[in-house]
């Protein structure tokens, strides 16, 4: 019983043995994997480092040309806004001291008009 017991040791032994020596090859690829995508992480980090403070400040100008684009076209349609404004009360105005005009106008000639039908 106990040659059997050894034997089968030695088969355990023998086939741990190798196992173990595959599952630490494993760790060693996964260990060198790792190493090599923490370097890839950290030139990503550096160069977006590096690039943001460009692009955030391209942004800014882009962003404060468009705002005074806006504003340049607010004061124009305020601009627009008073001259029309402007010309809408000029053209009311002489609409009605026209219509004034060529009702004083007619009234003068129909009454010139009935005082010469008369005679």
């Amino acid at each position: 019983m106990e040659d059997t017991l050894t034997i089968l040791l030695i088969i355990l032994t023998a086939t741990c043995i190798p196992l173990f020596i595959v599952i630490t090859v494993f760790v060693i690829m996964l260990l060198i994997d790792l190493r090599e995508l923490v370097k890839s992480y950290t030139k990503l980090s550096e160069t977006v480092q590096k690039e943001l403070n460009p692009t955030l400040e391209e942004i800014k100008k882009a962003l404060e040309s468009i705002n005074g684009l806006a504003s340049g076209v607010d004061k124009q349609l305020t601009a627009v806004k008073s001259t029309v404004g402007t010309a809408y009360n000029m053209a009311f105005g002489a609409t009605s001291k026209l219509k004034g005009l060529l009702t004083s106008v007619l009234g003068g000639f129909l009454a010139g008009y009935k005082l010469f039908r008369k005679k």
